[in-house]
C-alpha cells in the first residue's frame, strides 16, 4: 500500500498486479476482525463472562471495529465525491493537446506529417496522425528514426538525455508549441519539435597521386 501511495503512477501496470491480492488480504482481514467481534458478542442465552481481561479484549475489538467502519465510510465518501466531480467537470486537456499538434503538422504540408512520440499511440487515436513510440518496440530509437525519417517530435516536459544521444546525431530539433496536457507533475506539459534531418557532408580525400 506504501509503494501505491508514494510511487504515485498514474499507469495502472505499476501497481494493478499488486493491488489485487492486497485488496484481497485486506478484506480477508476486516472479514476476520468482523467475526471476532460477533464471536466475543455474548448470547443471549448464556450470562455475559464480565471477568476484566474478556472486557478488554472485547473492547479493543470492537474499538477496532468502530475504528474500521469510519476508515471505509471516509474514503469511500471522498471517492465518491471526487468521482462526481470528475464527471460532472471533465477537462480535455490532453485530447485538446493532441488536436493541436495534429493542427501544426498539418499546416505544414511541406514537412513528414509522421510523429515520433511515447505518447503518439494516443494521438493517433484522438487525431489520425501517423505515429511511432519512440520507447516501445523492437528497434531502438536511432534505428527507427533513421528508418522511418519522422517530421515531429513530441516529448514531456523536457529532453531525455538519452533521447537526445540517440536523434541528435541524425536530426535537427526545434521547438514549436507547448500544450498543457495532465495534471500529473511528470506529464503535465507535451512539447512538440519539429525534426529536421541533418545533411551528411562527404569528406573530401585528397586524390592519391599515381607511382611511376
Amino acid at each position: 500500500m506504501a509503494f501505491v501511495i508514494v510511487h504515485s503512477n498514474m499507469q495502472p501496470r505499476y501497481f494493478h498486479l499488486m493491488l489485487v491480492p492486497m485488496v484481497i488480504v485486506i478484506a480477508l482481514g476486516c472479514d476476520e476482525i468482523m467475526r471476532l467481534a460477533h464471536a466475543s458478542t455474548p448470547s443471549r442465552r448464556q450470562p455475559e463472562n464480565l471477568d476484566p481481561p474478556s472486557l478488554r479484549r472485547k473492547g479493543g475489538i470492537i474499538a477496532l471495529k468502530t475504528a474500521l467502519v469510519a476508515v471505509l465510510a471516509v474514503a469511500l465518501g471522498i471517492n465518491i465525491v471526487e468521482s462526481i466531480r470528475f464527471v460532472t467537470h471533465p477537462e480535455y486537456t490532453f485530447v485538446d493537446a493532441a488536436r493541436n499538434v495534429a493542427r501544426l503538422i498539418a499546416a505544414d504540408r511541406s514537412h513528414p506529417h509522421l510523429l515520433l512520440s511515447i505518447s503518439g499511440s494516443d494521438i493517433s487515436l484522438i487525431t489520425g496522425v501517423p505515429s511511432i513510440c519512440d520507447d516501445f518496440g523492437t528497434q531502438d530509437l536511432e534505428t527507427k528514426a533513421v528508418q522511418y525519417k519522422p517530421g515531429w517530435y513530441a516529448a514531456w516536459n523536457e529532453l531525455d538525455e538519452g533521447t537526445m544521444s540517440d536523434i541528435t546525431p541524425h536530426f535537427r530539433l526545434r521547438e514549436v508549441a507547448k500544450f498543457k496536457a495532465f495534471d500529473d507533475p511528470d506529464r503535465n506539459l507535451l512539447i512538440l519539435y519539429r525534426m529536421t534531418p541533418r545533411i551528411k557532408r562527404a569528406s573530401r580525400r585528397a586524390p592519391a597521386e599515381s607511382a611511376d
